[in-house]
């Protein structure tokens, strides 16, 4: 957009624009940006007709206020890639290569293709079961989940987790996020998993991520669905 965020509301913007005295289509000369859908006013310095250029004044006063915010739950047990694919998806988003990822963190998006209103990047790391203390999951959103414009979220397959999961839903819900399962497939084909497919979830998503024996191999693998699915974040953000 050339440095112009037509996002914001009440903002003045000098343009030059073909413009037609018979037309309420407004386009930007050079392609920039395309103004027929905006409530706009405008004053024109000249008005000499189809073909000619006008310079003029426009103030914005509309601003995308809809916007679809997701949360995603990495489901797996131990040692199935869940923690491996935050530090990716991290280092993809937001420019940090970890060696070590916290808990409970908040990370700016730093992505160049990252709409701009989408500025930073939830990650839980450890699966929820990992890290439960009294108060169970009501204490853990009211004292730990940072709310992200993009959550990851983690858990286990293993009972109790279903339970967990399901809370876990809930208040996400409340906090306005769709919340989409994300299943490694090293960590799917049990009972359990199953169970925790059939709940109630906006999306469910899959990660092909077979067992191999060179962990260089396996980290390999897990940067690759990290690199995919911060592309999917990005073009979500931009369709949204």
């Amino acid at each position: 957009m050339g440095g112009t965020d037509l996002r914001s509301p009440l903002q003045e913007y000098n343009a030059t624009i073909h413009y037609r005295p018979d037309s309420d289509s407004l386009m930007n000369a050079k392609g920039l940006f395309d103004l027929r859908c905006v409530w706009c006013r405008f004053t024109c310095e000249n008005e000499q007709g189809w073909g000619n250029i006008a310079t003029v004044t426009v103030q914005n006063e509309t601003e995308e206020n809809m916007f679809s915010y997701w949360a995603y739950i990495l489901i797996g047990n131990n040692k199935t890639g869940k923690t491996s694919f935050q530090r990716y998806l991290v280092c993809e988003l937001c420019g940090k290569k970890l060696q070590r990822l916290r808990k409970n963190r908040l990370n700016n998006i730093t992505h160049p293709r990252m709409p701009r209103d989408v500025t930073t990047l939830y990650t839980m790391n450890s699966s929820y079961q990992e890290i439960r203390e009294d108060g169970g999951v009501v204490h853990f959103f009211r004292q730990h989940f940072e709310e992200g414009d993009i959550c990851i979220l983690s858990s286990l397959t293993k009972k109790p987790a279903i339970d967990d999961i399901r809370e876990m839903i809930h208040h996400l819900r409340l906090r306005a996020y769709n919340v989409a399962a994300v299943f490694l497939s090293n960590g799917y084909y049990n009972r359990n998993a199953y169970e925790i497919s059939a709940l109630d979830w906006d999306e469910r998503l899959w990660l092909d991520n077979p067992k191999k024996q060179s962990e260089k191999v396996i980290q390999s693998q897990i940067e690759g669905l990290a690199k995919e699915f911060a592309q999917l974040l990005v073009a979500r953000a931009t369709h949204h």
